[in-house]
C-alpha cells in the first residue's frame, strides 16, 4: 500500500483548498477522455461553531485542462442553515456558476459525487452531473459543455482561518473512487492505476497533514483529508 502526504509546519489560517488531482492530457486520437468519474464519501459531523461565518466545501469535480471550465458534486456548510447540503455546481467560463436546488444531508449519511461524458454533440461535450440514489434524484443535470473536461479532481475547501471552524471529525475519506477512461477510437483500456497528485495553500491542521492517498487503486482507490 503506498501512502503521500502532504505536510507544512504552518496552522495559521486556513483559507483556501486541499486537492488532490489527476490530468488525464488533452484527447486526442491517441490519447483517452475521461468517461465517468465516481467518488463515495460519508457526510462528517456538524462543525464546533455552526453559527459561526464560515464555509465548507467537499467534493469530486471535472474540470477542462487549460479553460476555466468545470462540474461538481458539491457537500457544502453553509452559514446559518444548521446543516450540511448537498448540490450540483458548474461553470462553463469560470465567471458565473450555476448550482442546482440544495438537498440536506445528515452526519454519516453516504455520498456519491458522479460525472459522465454522455457523447459530443458538434462542438459541445455532453456531460451527466449528479449524485446518486433516489434520494437525490434533483441533483442531477445533462450538461453541454464547451470543451472536455479531462482533470479528475478531489477537494476540500475550508473557508476559515481556524482549523476549530472544520468538523471534530479526524478526517473525510474519498472512497470507492472509480474512473473509466474511453479514447476517441473507441478502444477501452483498462485502467488499473489512479496516479494522484496533491496541492494546497501551505497551510494545513494540527497534525501537520492535510491529505494521504490510502490507495491508488481504479475502483477501490481512497484518499483522506485531515481536518485535525
Amino acid at each position: 500500500m503506498r501512502h503521500e502526504q502532504s505536510r507544512s509546519n504552518d496552522v495559521s489560517g486556513m483559507t483556501g483548498n486541499y486537492m488532490a488531482s489527476v490530468d488525464f492530457g488533452a484527447p486526442t486520437s491517441d490519447v483517452a477522455i475521461v468517461q465517468d468519474f465516481l467518488t463515495s464519501w460519508t457526510v462528517p459531523s456538524v462543525p464546533v461553531a455552526p453559527n459561526d461565518d464560515k464555509v465548507i466545501y467537499i467534493w469530486n469535480g471535472l474540470q477542462a485542462r487549460e479553460q476555466p471550465v468545470g462540474i461538481q458534486p458539491l457537500l457544502a456548510w453553509h452559514p446559518g442553515r444548521g446543516s450540511w447540503c448537498i448540490s450540483c455546481m458548474y461553470t462553463k467560463d469560470g465567471v458565473d456558476y450555476w448550482e442546482t436546488g440544495q438537498i440536506n444531508v445528515n452526519p454519516g449519511d453516504t455520498l456519491q459525487g458522479h460525472m459522465a461524458f454522455l457523447e459530443k454533440i458538434e462542438d459541445k461535450y455532453r456531460y451527466r452531473l449528479e449524485f446518486t440514489g433516489s434520494k437525490y434524484w434533483n441533483t442531477g443535470r445533462n450538461l453541454d459543455m464547451p470543451c472536455p473536461l479531462n482533470t479528475i479532481l478531489l477537494c476540500v475547501e475550508p473557508y476559515t482561518t481556524n482549523y476549530l471552524d472544520l468538523p471534530p471529525d479526524p478526517l473525510i475519506k474519498m472512497r470507492d473512487i472509480s474512473v473509466t477512461v474511453t479514447p476517441h477510437d473507441g478502444l477501452q483500456p483498462i485502467l488499473e492505476y489512479i496516479d494522484w497528485k496533491f496541492s494546497n495553500n501551505g497551510v494545513v491542521t494540527p497534525s501537520k497533514m492535510n491529505g494521504a492517498v490510502i490507495s491508488h487503486a481504479n475502483g477501490t482507490g481512497e484518499v483522506d483529508f485531515y481536518f485535525r
